[in-house]
């Protein structure tokens, strides 16, 4: 909704307050103009549990006659996070696009890494050499079209799953932290490929010298 939206929404609400009410749901209030806020009470509601959100796909699936596995629940269930529309819009999406909802099906319909690219490149980034780990990261952005923000996400999900030493594993998710800050604020993927490579690197290093 536009500035201008808002402000045009803010004299019907003035006009109208006597014999009527009006509810307004957004993600972020802070879009919200404050002369708008100013004449709402706000109410926050944190993301909903996958439990809850998990029955309530199963029904629609069930209602639409939609064939969906349990890993592509999983699936819509992760890249959801707790957001209802969203996950109803993955759902639509999906099932628009495959006969069968499955995992690989989700992440293809969405542009997300599929799981499997993203455990063979941590993998890679645990044994590999320098320039094969950055030819890997390289090839999944220009052939799969991976942002290196999404990459970064899913790799910190791994890694936090993997057995690795404490020290190893803080600088590796510091790393992993700073390169997604800076990118976010604008600078390019490929200047920071080569940090993210360096950061496993620099871990490895720090096992194999501990193991001595």
């Amino acid at each position: 909704m536009t500035q201008a939206s808002q402000f045009a929404l803010r004299r019907i609400i003035e006009q109208f307050a006597s014999n009527a009410r009006f509810c307004l749901i957004c993600n972020y209030s802070s879009q919200i103009i404050p002369a708008l806020q100013s004449r709402c009470t706000k109410f926050r509601f944190g993301p909903l549990s996958d439990e809850e959100t998990e029955k309530r796909v199963r029904y629609i699936a069930e209602a639409e006659k939609i064939q969906v596995s349990d890993d592509g629940i999983k699936a819509i269930l992760k890249l959801g996070k707790g957001d209802m529309r969203r996950i109803l819009n993955v759902l639509q999406s999906t099932a628009l696009t495959f006969p069968v909802i499955d995992s690989r099906a989700v992440h293809l319909t969405t542009g997300d890494p599929l799981p499997e690219d993203m455990q063979f490149l941590v993998k890679t980034l645990m044994s590999s050499k320098f320039e094969d780990c950055v030819n890997v990261v390289e090839r999944m952005r220009s052939e799969r079209g991976y942002s290196l923000v999404d990459i970064i996400r899913e790799v910190h999900d791994i890694v936090k799953s993997i057995e690795m030493p404490r020290k190893p594993r803080i600088l590796v998710h510091s790393d992993l932290a700073d390169i997604e800050h800076r990118l976010c604020v604008g600078c390019f993927d490929r200047l920071h490929v080569p940090a993210l490579v360096g950061s496993f690197i620099e871990a490895r290093d720090i096992i194999v010298a501990s193991a001595r």
